[in-house]
Protein backbone atom coordinates (compact mmCIF):
# COMPACT_ATOMS: atom_id res chain seq x y z
CA UNK A 1 0.00 0.00 0.00
CA UNK A 2 1.47 3.29 -1.18
CA UNK A 3 2.35 5.62 1.78
CA UNK A 4 0.60 8.87 2.10
CA UNK A 5 2.38 12.10 3.00
CA UNK A 6 0.92 13.39 5.72
CA UNK A 7 2.93 16.85 5.90
CA UNK A 8 2.47 17.33 1.47
CA UNK A 9 -1.48 16.29 1.76
CA UNK A 10 -1.73 19.03 4.47
CA UNK A 11 0.16 21.82 2.77
CA UNK A 12 -2.00 20.78 -0.57
CA UNK A 13 -4.90 21.10 1.39
CA UNK A 14 -3.77 24.50 3.01
CA UNK A 15 -2.59 26.02 -0.63
CA UNK A 16 -6.19 24.35 -2.25
CA UNK A 17 -8.24 26.17 0.95
CA UNK A 18 -6.44 29.23 0.37
CA UNK A 19 -7.17 29.23 -3.56
CA UNK A 20 -10.90 28.38 -2.49
CA UNK A 21 -11.18 31.62 0.08
CA UNK A 22 -9.92 33.79 -2.52
CA UNK A 23 -12.30 32.94 -5.43
CA UNK A 24 -15.31 33.35 -2.35
CA UNK A 25 -13.91 36.36 -1.61
CA UNK A 26 -13.62 37.65 -4.58
CA UNK A 27 -17.46 36.50 -5.77
CA UNK A 28 -18.34 39.00 -3.12
CA UNK A 29 -16.77 41.56 -3.58
CA UNK A 30 -17.70 41.44 -7.66
CA UNK A 31 -21.53 40.84 -6.35
CA UNK A 32 -22.02 42.98 -3.34
CA UNK A 33 -22.08 46.90 -4.71
CA UNK A 34 -19.54 48.29 -2.41
CA UNK A 35 -16.59 50.26 -1.88
CA UNK A 36 -13.58 50.77 -4.25
CA UNK A 37 -11.45 48.24 -2.43
CA UNK A 38 -7.82 47.92 -5.33
CA UNK A 39 -4.43 48.50 -2.56
CA UNK A 40 -2.92 49.80 -5.85
CA UNK A 41 -5.74 51.46 -7.67
CA UNK A 42 -5.32 53.51 -10.33
CA UNK A 43 -8.40 53.40 -12.22
CA UNK A 44 -9.48 57.06 -11.68
CA UNK A 45 -7.12 57.64 -15.33
CA UNK A 46 -4.81 59.78 -13.78
CA UNK A 47 -3.71 61.15 -10.48
CA UNK A 48 -4.16 64.82 -10.01
CA UNK A 49 -2.92 65.35 -6.58
CA UNK A 50 0.18 64.60 -7.47
CA UNK A 51 1.32 64.30 -3.58
CA UNK A 52 3.51 61.49 -2.37
CA UNK A 53 2.75 60.31 1.07
CA UNK A 54 5.10 61.11 3.59
CA UNK A 55 4.03 58.13 6.35
CA UNK A 56 4.08 55.07 4.24
CA UNK A 57 6.69 51.73 4.69
CA UNK A 58 7.34 49.05 2.53
CA UNK A 59 7.63 46.08 4.44
CA UNK A 60 10.27 43.35 3.21
CA UNK A 61 6.47 41.20 1.96
CA UNK A 62 5.94 44.05 -0.02
CA UNK A 63 3.08 44.90 2.50
CA UNK A 64 2.60 49.12 2.67
CA UNK A 65 1.42 50.38 5.89
CA UNK A 66 0.76 54.26 6.90
CA UNK A 67 3.30 54.32 10.23
CA UNK A 68 1.31 57.29 11.24
CA UNK A 69 -2.03 55.38 11.39
CA UNK A 70 -0.73 51.68 11.85
CA UNK A 71 -0.93 51.33 15.70
CA UNK A 72 -4.26 52.78 15.71
CA UNK A 73 -6.31 50.82 13.39
CA UNK A 74 -4.70 47.83 14.48
CA UNK A 75 -6.23 48.65 18.03
CA UNK A 76 -10.19 48.14 17.63
CA UNK A 77 -10.71 50.21 21.16
CA UNK A 78 -9.14 53.24 19.51
CA UNK A 79 -11.10 52.88 16.20
CA UNK A 80 -14.32 53.97 15.08
CA UNK A 81 -16.42 51.35 14.44
CA UNK A 82 -17.84 52.78 10.94
CA UNK A 83 -16.32 53.25 8.02
CA UNK A 84 -17.27 57.01 6.01
CA UNK A 85 -19.91 56.59 3.75
CA UNK A 86 -20.90 60.06 2.49
CA UNK A 87 -19.94 63.58 2.65
CA UNK A 88 -22.33 66.40 3.22
CA UNK A 89 -20.91 70.49 3.02
CA UNK A 90 -23.78 72.13 3.30
CA UNK A 91 -22.20 75.93 2.69
CA UNK A 92 -21.33 74.95 -1.27
CA UNK A 93 -24.29 72.03 -1.72
CA UNK A 94 -21.50 69.15 -1.24
CA UNK A 95 -23.67 66.00 -0.37
CA UNK A 96 -21.54 62.99 -2.03
CA UNK A 97 -20.70 59.28 -1.77
CA UNK A 98 -17.38 58.45 -0.41
CA UNK A 99 -15.14 55.87 -1.77
CA UNK A 100 -12.11 54.14 -0.53
CA UNK A 101 -8.56 55.61 -1.75
CA UNK A 102 -5.25 53.85 -1.50
CA UNK A 103 -1.93 54.51 -3.27
CA UNK A 104 -1.15 54.38 -7.15
CA UNK A 105 2.24 52.45 -8.07
CA UNK A 106 4.65 55.45 -7.12
CA UNK A 107 3.27 56.10 -3.64
CA UNK A 108 1.26 58.94 -3.99
CA UNK A 109 -2.51 58.79 -2.81
CA UNK A 110 -4.90 58.23 -5.43
CA UNK A 111 -7.83 60.05 -6.42
CA UNK A 112 -11.44 59.20 -6.74
CA UNK A 113 -12.88 57.27 -9.80
CA UNK A 114 -15.26 59.72 -11.12
CA UNK A 115 -16.55 63.48 -10.81
CA UNK A 116 -19.13 63.71 -8.48
CA UNK A 117 -17.81 61.40 -5.72
CA UNK A 118 -14.77 62.14 -3.08
CA UNK A 119 -12.62 59.46 -1.92
CA UNK A 120 -10.93 58.94 1.40
CA UNK A 121 -7.58 57.99 1.89
CA UNK A 122 -8.26 54.16 3.54
CA UNK A 123 -4.57 53.48 4.65
CA UNK A 124 -4.56 56.88 7.15
CA UNK A 125 -6.67 57.75 10.17
CA UNK A 126 -10.83 57.54 9.37
CA UNK A 127 -12.83 60.54 10.36
CA UNK A 128 -13.63 60.70 13.91
CA UNK A 129 -10.06 58.95 15.13
CA UNK A 130 -7.66 61.41 16.59
CA UNK A 131 -5.29 62.27 13.59
CA UNK A 132 -5.22 63.93 10.22
CA UNK A 133 -8.16 61.82 8.04
CA UNK A 134 -8.04 62.81 4.30
CA UNK A 135 -10.55 63.12 1.68
CA UNK A 136 -10.24 64.42 -1.78
CA UNK A 137 -12.41 65.60 -4.53
CA UNK A 138 -12.09 66.59 -8.00
CA UNK A 139 -11.65 70.29 -9.39
CA UNK A 140 -12.95 71.86 -12.43
CA UNK A 141 -16.03 70.69 -15.32
CA UNK A 142 -17.49 67.54 -16.47
CA UNK A 143 -19.53 67.75 -19.66
CA UNK A 144 -21.09 70.96 -18.27
CA UNK A 145 -21.57 70.15 -14.66
CA UNK A 146 -19.31 71.01 -11.51
CA UNK A 147 -17.17 68.43 -10.19
CA UNK A 148 -17.86 67.42 -6.31
CA UNK A 149 -14.98 70.17 -5.40
CA UNK A 150 -15.33 73.32 -7.57
CA UNK A 151 -16.49 75.39 -4.93
CA UNK A 152 -14.10 74.26 -2.35
CA UNK A 153 -12.75 77.66 -3.03
CA UNK A 154 -15.89 79.58 -1.06
CA UNK A 155 -15.58 77.49 2.53
CA UNK A 156 -14.48 79.60 4.90
CA UNK A 157 -13.08 79.82 8.43
CA UNK A 158 -16.33 78.26 10.25
CA UNK A 159 -18.26 76.40 7.71
CA UNK A 160 -19.17 72.75 8.76
CA UNK A 161 -18.44 69.91 7.33
CA UNK A 162 -20.64 66.21 8.10
CA UNK A 163 -19.53 62.81 7.67
CA UNK A 164 -21.95 59.84 7.71
CA UNK A 165 -20.59 56.20 8.07
CA UNK A 166 -21.88 53.16 6.90
CA UNK A 167 -23.21 52.65 11.29
CA UNK A 168 -25.69 55.69 10.31
CA UNK A 169 -23.51 57.69 12.32
CA UNK A 170 -23.10 61.48 11.83
CA UNK A 171 -19.53 62.89 12.85
CA UNK A 172 -19.12 66.95 12.59
CA UNK A 173 -16.13 69.15 11.43
CA UNK A 174 -15.63 73.11 11.52
CA UNK A 175 -13.06 74.69 9.13
CA UNK A 176 -10.45 75.69 11.21
CA UNK A 177 -7.95 77.22 8.03
CA UNK A 178 -7.36 76.93 4.26
CA UNK A 179 -3.99 77.10 2.54
CA UNK A 180 -3.13 76.51 -1.20
CA UNK A 181 -0.06 74.60 -1.42
CA UNK A 182 2.33 74.18 -4.78
CA UNK A 183 1.74 70.68 -6.70
CA UNK A 184 5.19 69.51 -5.60
CA UNK A 185 5.07 71.19 -1.63
CA UNK A 186 5.78 68.80 1.06
CA UNK A 187 2.49 67.04 2.09
CA UNK A 188 3.13 66.21 5.45
CA UNK A 189 1.21 69.12 7.32
CA UNK A 190 -2.00 67.74 5.27
CA UNK A 191 -1.06 64.20 6.78
CA UNK A 192 0.51 64.30 9.81
CA UNK A 193 -1.44 65.91 12.99
CA UNK A 194 0.99 66.41 16.42
CA UNK A 195 -1.96 67.87 18.71
CA UNK A 196 -3.88 64.29 19.05
CA UNK A 197 -7.13 65.55 18.40
CA UNK A 198 -9.22 64.48 14.67
CA UNK A 199 -9.30 66.19 12.02
CA UNK A 200 -10.77 65.97 8.64
CA UNK A 201 -8.23 67.44 5.84
CA UNK A 202 -10.48 68.12 2.19
CA UNK A 203 -8.35 68.26 -0.94
CA UNK A 204 -8.99 69.12 -4.26
CA UNK A 205 -6.73 70.91 -7.28
CA UNK A 206 -6.58 74.79 -7.81
CA UNK A 207 -5.41 76.83 -10.56
CA UNK A 208 -5.32 76.79 -14.67
CA UNK A 209 -4.91 73.57 -16.46
CA UNK A 210 -1.18 72.41 -17.62
CA UNK A 211 -1.43 70.72 -20.81
CA UNK A 212 2.43 69.99 -20.62
CA UNK A 213 2.10 67.96 -16.85
CA UNK A 214 -1.44 66.53 -17.27
CA UNK A 215 -2.30 68.26 -13.82
CA UNK A 216 -3.21 71.69 -12.12
CA UNK A 217 -0.56 74.10 -10.82
CA UNK A 218 -1.73 73.61 -6.77
CA UNK A 219 -3.51 72.01 -4.14
CA UNK A 220 -6.50 73.56 -1.71
CA UNK A 221 -6.51 72.37 1.42
CA UNK A 222 -8.97 72.63 3.77
CA UNK A 223 -7.82 72.17 7.73
CA UNK A 224 -11.31 70.97 9.79
CA UNK A 225 -11.19 70.11 13.53
CA UNK A 226 -13.99 67.61 14.98
CA UNK A 227 -16.61 69.44 16.52
CA UNK A 228 -19.91 67.47 18.53
CA UNK A 229 -22.00 65.58 16.62
CA UNK A 230 -25.35 67.76 15.24
CA UNK A 231 -28.11 67.33 12.65
CA UNK A 232 -27.07 68.09 8.75
CA UNK A 233 -28.95 70.91 7.71
CA UNK A 234 -30.62 70.61 4.21
CA UNK A 235 -28.32 71.80 1.29
CA UNK A 236 -29.15 73.11 -2.03
CA UNK A 237 -26.28 73.68 -4.59
CA UNK A 238 -25.83 76.76 -7.13
CA UNK A 239 -22.74 77.51 -8.64
CA UNK A 240 -21.03 79.98 -11.16
CA UNK A 241 -19.13 78.87 -13.22
CA UNK A 242 -15.27 79.67 -13.85
CA UNK A 243 -13.06 79.62 -17.28
CA UNK A 244 -9.55 79.01 -14.64
CA UNK A 245 -11.85 75.17 -14.19
CA UNK A 246 -11.71 73.63 -17.60
CA UNK A 247 -9.43 71.06 -18.55
CA UNK A 248 -10.04 71.68 -21.86
CA UNK A 249 -11.25 73.67 -24.81
CA UNK A 250 -15.26 73.07 -23.22
CA UNK A 251 -17.32 76.09 -23.93
CA UNK A 252 -18.31 77.63 -20.68
CA UNK A 253 -21.31 79.22 -19.47
CA UNK A 254 -21.24 82.66 -18.75
CA UNK A 255 -24.28 83.37 -16.88
CA UNK A 256 -24.65 81.45 -13.29
CA UNK A 257 -25.89 77.94 -13.23
CA UNK A 258 -28.13 76.58 -10.88
CA UNK A 259 -27.44 73.33 -11.99
CA UNK A 260 -27.38 70.17 -9.55
CA UNK A 261 -24.47 67.70 -9.59
CA UNK A 262 -25.76 64.42 -9.65
CA UNK A 263 -24.99 61.60 -7.10
CA UNK A 264 -23.44 58.73 -7.81
CA UNK A 265 -22.51 55.11 -5.91
CA UNK A 266 -19.47 53.29 -5.51
CA UNK A 267 -19.25 50.89 -8.13
CA UNK A 268 -19.02 47.32 -8.20
CA UNK A 269 -15.77 45.19 -9.54
CA UNK A 270 -15.48 45.09 -13.46
CA UNK A 271 -16.45 41.44 -14.73
CA UNK A 272 -12.77 41.49 -16.15
CA UNK A 273 -11.45 42.02 -13.13
CA UNK A 274 -12.38 38.56 -11.18
CA UNK A 275 -9.25 36.75 -12.02
CA UNK A 276 -6.45 40.06 -10.79
CA UNK A 277 -8.52 39.84 -7.84
CA UNK A 278 -8.26 36.67 -7.41
CA UNK A 279 -4.64 36.34 -7.18
CA UNK A 280 -4.56 40.08 -5.25
CA UNK A 281 -6.78 38.39 -2.80
CA UNK A 282 -4.24 35.58 -2.29
CA UNK A 283 -1.13 37.64 -2.21
CA UNK A 284 -2.33 40.22 0.94
CA UNK A 285 -3.27 36.95 2.71
CA UNK A 286 -0.06 35.46 2.04
CA UNK A 287 1.16 38.81 3.45
CA UNK A 288 -0.55 39.09 6.06
CA UNK A 289 0.12 35.15 7.13
CA UNK A 290 4.21 35.84 6.46
CA UNK A 291 4.11 39.30 8.82
CA UNK A 292 1.54 38.33 11.23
Amino acid sequence: MKTIDTKSLIKSLFIAGLFAGAVLLTSYQFFLPARRSAFYDGSSGGNQFGWKIPTLKYLPSGQVIDTTAYSQLRNPSSTPTGLPVRLVIPSIGVNTAIEDAYITHDGRMDVPAGSVNVAWYALGFRPGQNGSAVIGGHFGIDNGVPKVFYDLNKLTVGDKVYINDDKNQTLAFQVRSIKLFGRNDDSTPVFISKDGLAHLNLITCEGIWNKVDDSYPDRRVVFTDAIPPEEIPEIIRKVTLRPTATQNTLSLPTTSSADAAPVSSPTVTPPSKVIQNIFSNLRDWFVYLTDF
